[in-house]
């Protein structure tokens, strides 16, 4: 891995099995756990609560469904387990 993969990845949230949205797996994708590292930003947190509460909402939604939602099959079961996991530690509220 790059020295800038190991250093972009290295600054991410990481929940308690050390997983972070800024992970690299570019064998099958740009990021490992497939969900925008801009939500963890300042930009995001500045945003208006009600906007932030309706992304948390669809998230969920998309995270907790029984079977992926078109245009979301290549979310697999496990994908979507583990960045429930990863939102709820290293953004607490936001789809909880």
């Amino acid at each position: 891995m790059s020295t800038f993969a190991q250093e972009f990845a290295a600054r991410g949230l990481k929940d308690d099995q050390g997983r972070s949205l800024r992970e690299f797996d570019l064998k099958t994708r740009k990021f490992r756990y497939p969900c925008s590292g801009m939500s963890q930003t300042a930009a995001f947190e500045e945003l208006p609560e009600e906007l932030k509460t309706s992304v948390g909402l669809r998230i969920k939604a998309l995270l907790s469904a029984e079977s992926p939602e078109q245009g979301f099959e290549h979310l697999t079961t496990e994908d979507r387990r583990a960045l429930r996991a990863i939102l709820a530690e290293t953004m607490p509220g936001l789809i909880d």
